[in-house]
């Protein structure tokens, strides 16, 4: 991913993004199978700390493709389809920005991960 430009003009680093979008969804993942930090911990076997993880949800750190298809496999899930949601919070969270220039449309984000369509903006 190429990093965007940021300053004065409100335009935020496309790192930042990504960061924050995958912590939302790793975050939701974890959450929607009743797992704690330390749960996660002892299921991959320690190479998952609390405070990575942690790290990861909050978006303070970015995770790397290896790292992130480890986390998948712990949790049970694809990692595509982990990556599809990713970039549908990127999407939707561009689409936000259009709307506030009057260029956005309506769209169904589907929650891949058990819980109902959600109509965003």
């Amino acid at each position: 991913m190429v990093c965007g430009a940021s300053g004065k003009d409100g335009v935020i680093d496309r790192y930042e993004d990504f960061a924050a979008a995958a912590g939302s969804v790793l975050r939701q993942i974890r959450t929607g199978r009743s797992l704690s930090l330390r749960q996660v911990t002892v299921r991959s076997g320690g190479r998952f700390k609390p405070s990575s993880i942690a790290s990861y949800e909050r978006g303070e750190r970015q995770i790397s493709l290896e790292r992130l298809f480890a986390l998948a496999d712990v949790y049970g899930v694809a990692a595509e389809r982990i990556v599809a949601a990713i970039a549908h919070r990127l999407e939707a969270h561009r689409g936000q920005g259009r709307a506030a220039n009057g260029g956005g449309r309506d769209v169904a984000v589907f929650d891949q991960f058990g819980r109902d369509a959600v109509p965003r903006r």
